[in-house]
This record gives structure tokens, C-alpha cells and sequence, in this order.
């Protein structure tokens, strides 16, 4: 009955929504609470430099075995699915805005139009540059930002224990996406789903 398993797929799409939605706070609070608790600003720079050598360094090691992974295996290669036939409207909305840019222009979106857009919009880079600013504040209040330091502290707890609580639906979410991927593009579908877990 594939019209019935493809019905599962709110299933899977409400929990990839939460789990995009924790994102952004937790981000943001880790970010913060990381910088504040060092004290020294110049300890901060340093370490921040080394974290953005590291994540670029590691970023473009990732690219380059998942380039030679997806090459190699070709996981998608036997599901035959029809882009023409594909709903689009998710994507388009997900990518509208985000198409390739100049560096001065990339570097000015990372500046978000406000505090709270940073936050409804997704974009991370826009969440830690926030993030950065705060937890330099704080820090720079020495003494008197040790309550918003407590507070972004407890807050991060809260998080986390929240991602705790959603991790729980998580096989309510596998089973939405794997019935409506084996619904939509048929049980062979699973030795594709195979091959590209392998190659994770």
C-alpha cells in the first residue's frame, strides 16, 4: 500500500523541524557561554583563530572525502527518481537568497538586519556572529556579566535537555522518512539507503 506509506512522511519532516529548530539556540548559548567563561579576550582571539583554522581546515578535508565517497559509490544512482516529477517548493524556499554571491556581499550577510532574524531566518553564521558579540560583552563585563553568564549557562542546559527529550521520537521520524522513501520510490530503494549509509 504505497499511497498509505507515503502518508508517513509528516512523520519524518516534523522531526527534522525540531531538530533544525534546536539548532540555532543551542548555537548560540554553547558559542556565548564558550567565550564568556575564558575571562581573557585575548585568550578568546587566540583560541578563536585556532577553532576557525580548524573548522576551515576540517571543513574542506569533509568536502574532499565526500566528494570521493559519493564518486565512488553513486548512491542515489538506482532510484530512477524524475526531478521533473519531484515537489520543489521546500527547496526553492530553502535555497531562494542563498545563491552563490561575492565575498563582500557573503561577509555582509553574515551581519543579520536584527537580533531576532538571526534566529527565524536559520542562518547560522548570522546566530554565531551574534553568539561572538554577546559572549565578548559579557566577558568584558567581568564581575557583573557573571548572572548572564549563570543565565546563558542554564539556559544551554535547558537545550540540551530538550534535544534529550526529541531524540526520543527520533525512530517515530526514521520510520516516517524510510516508509515514504520505500512507498514513493519502491523496496529497492533500501539497498540505495544502504549504500549511502555505508558510505557515511
Amino acid at each position: 500500500d504505497p499511497s498509505t506509506a507515503e502518508a508517513m512522511k509528516p512523520l519524518g519532516d516534523i522531526f527534522v523541524r525540531i531538530v533544525k529548530m534546536l539548532i540555532a539556540p543551542i548555537v548560540f548559548s554553547t558559542v556565548v557561554h564558550g567565550i564568556a567563561s575564558v575571562g581573557d579576550l585575548r585568550r578568546v582571539g587566540r583560541v578563536g583563530l585556532k577553532a576557525l583554522a580548524y573548522f576551515e581546515g576540517m571543513t574542506t578535508v569533509a568536502l574532499v572525502i565526500g566528494l570521493v565517497v559519493v564518486h565512488a559509490l553513486q548512491p542515489g544512482a538506482g532510484i530512477h527518481a524524475n526531478p521533473a516529477e519531484l515537489d520543489t517548493t521546500e527547496l526553492t524556499a530553502t535555497t531562494h537568497g542563498r545563491e552563490a554571491t561575492t565575498v563582500v556581499q557573503h561577509l555582509t550577510n553574515i551581519v543579520p538586519e536584527s537580533f531576532v532574524s538571526a534566529f527565524t531566518s536559520g542562518e547560522i553564521l548570522q546566530v554565531l556572529f551574534i553568539a561572538i558579540l554577546v559572549g565578548l560583552a559579557i566577558s568584558a563585563l567581568g564581575e557583573k556579566g557573571k548572572g548572564a553568564l549563570h543565565a546563558i549557562d542554564e539556559m544551554s542546559k535547558v537545550f540540551f535537555r530538550v534535544v534529550a527529550l526529541v531524540m526520543r521520537l527520533a525512530p517515530f521520524g526514521a520510520f516516517g522518512a524510510m516508509a515514504y522513501t520505500v512507498g514513493h520510490f519502491g523496496v529497492a530503494s533500501l539497498g540505495n539507503l544502504l549504500t549511502l549509509m555505508l558510505g557515511f
